[in-house]
This record gives structure tokens, C-alpha cells and sequence, in this order.
């Protein structure tokens, strides 16, 4: 029963500790990024996202049920072949 008062302490210390420099870091300006900082007058290359067409369907699970499926079927096959023996 000793160590218990000890460690309710270490536990509230830690999570005051956190709290403040949760608090503290909300607070504080962004850093500022490496490159700004070496070349501020260099002009930023844009480079235009290419559109990728989806080809998936709202709502079809039909690949998810089928590997669940098969994956049942590769975990039980193993279990009832050594029942039977």
C-alpha cells in the first residue's frame, strides 16, 4: 500500500506536465519552414494534379464478403479435417 499514493502522484504530475504543454503549444506561432528560411526569393513550382478516374461503386462489397468468405473457409477446413481424425 505504500507505492500507491506515490504513483497517484507521478500520475497527476505527468498529466498536468501534458496538459501545459498542450496548452502552451496551442499558443505558439507555426514553425517556419527550412525552405522559406535558405531561398525566400525563389518562385514555388506548381505542379498540376493529374484527375484519376475511380472505378469503384458507392456501396458494392461484394470483394470484401468474397475474401471473408474465403478466408473462413481456408481457417475452418484445417479445424474439421482434424476433428474427423
Amino acid at each position: 500500500m505504500m507505492k500507491s499514493p506515490h504513483i497517484l502522484n507521478f500520475s497527476i504530475l505527468i498529466l498536468i506536465t501534458l496538459t501545459g504543454v498542450l496548452i502552451l503549444s496551442a499558443f505558439q506561432p507555426p514553425a517556419r519552414s527550412s525552405s522559406t528560411i535558405i531561398s525566400p526569393h525563389l518562385p514555388a513550382q506548381v505542379t498540376v494534379t493529374p484527375i484519376v478516374q475511380d472505378m469503384s461503386e458507392i456501396g458494392s462489397t461484394d470483394g470484401i464478403v468474397g475474401m471473408g468468405i474465403l478466408i473462413t473457409f481456408i481457417t475452418i477446413t484445417p479445424l474439421l479435417l482434424r476433428r474427423r481424425k
